[in-house]
Order: C-alpha cells, then sequence, then structure tokens
C-alpha cells in the first residue's frame, strides 16, 4: 500500500513536470529552430551585401585608377607639348639671331622696318615662351592652349621664313 501511495504520488509529481518539461524542452527546440532559420536566412544575405559593397568598392577603385591613368596620360603629353614648344622656340630664336647678324654685316643698309618686325618676332617669340611659364600653373583647358600656341609658334616660323627670304 506504501507503494502504491509513493506511484500515486509520483504519478502525480510526473505527469505536471513531465508535460511542464515536454513543453519546455518544445518551446526550446522551437527557439533554436526559429533562430537558426533566422541566421540561414540572414547569412546569404549579408553576404549578397557584402558582394555589393565589394563590388561597389571595385568600381570605385576602377574610376581612381581610370582617373589616375588619364592624370598621367596629361602629364605625359603636357611634357611633349613643353619639349615641342621649347624647340620651336628655341629654333625660332636662332633663326631671329640669324636675321639680326644679316642686318648687321657692313654694306647693309640700315633698314627701320627690318629691324622693327625683328623685334616684334622677338617679342612674340617671348610672350610665348611668357605664356607657357605661367600657364603651368593653371592647367584649365590645356587643350586649347596648346593648339593655340602651336598655331602662333607656326606663325611666328612663317614670319621669319617669308622675312628671310626678301
Amino acid at each position: 500500500m506504501e507503494q502504491d501511495k509513493q506511484v500515486a504520488a509520483l504519478r502525480k509529481i510526473n505527469p505536471d513536470n513531465t508535460i511542464n518539461s515536454m513543453k519546455k524542452a518544445l518551446y526550446l527546440s522551437l527557439i533554436i529552430v526559429s533562430s537558426m532559420m533566422l541566421q540561414s536566412c540572414s547569412a546569404p544575405l549579408s553576404k549578397e551585401e557584402q558582394a555589393k559593397i565589394a563590388v561597389t568598392k571595385a568600381e570605385a577603385d576602377l574610376d581612381k585608377a581610370y582617373a589616375d591613368l588619364d592624370e598621367a596620360i596629361k602629364e605625359r603629353e603636357w611634357a611633349a607639348f613643353l619639349e615641342a614648344a621649347e624647340k620651336k622656340i628655341i629654333g625660332n630664336d636662332d633663326r631671329i639671331s640669324e636675321l639680326k647678324s644679316k642686318r648687321a654685316m657692313p654694306g647693309n643698309a640700315v633698314d627701320p622696318v627690318y629691324s622693327e618686325r625683328i623685334e616684334v618676332l622677338e617679342m612674340q617669340n617671348a610672350t610665348i615662351r611668357a605664356r607657357i611659364a605661367d600657364s603651368q600653373n593653371q592647367q584649365t583647358n590645356w587643350k586649347t592652349f596648346q593648339e593655340e600656341v602651336n598655331s602662333e609658334l607656326d606663325d611666328i616660323g612663317t614670319s621669319i621664313n617669308e622675312f628671310s627670304d626678301k
């Protein structure tokens, strides 16, 4: 009888505890499964977001690389322009000096128009040299500047050639 009482007492305690334990286990399992599902759903999203961030960064790096390349090309073209322009200016200076020396030869009459034209050519050449020196500090539209300077240098060269032919 005492055993029966103990079994009955255990049955009274166990069914409630068993149900409560089962409920707790079920809730705990649901919580674990739910959190795993949420993590598995959010993991690809974060990988996708990471990929988007990586692509955006790569695009920014590519844009910077193109900008750096454009800058390097401009610098190389600018240096080539400066070198070519300086050669033309030096060539003009040499030819102007030749014209001056021809004028200074004995037996040549001093022609004021001749002297004035030589001075104008010298000043134009010096002005272009100064413009180039000033433009190195402010390269806003250097393609247009380059075209203008080349045109002016060509005009001076043509004037010198025409002048020396006379």
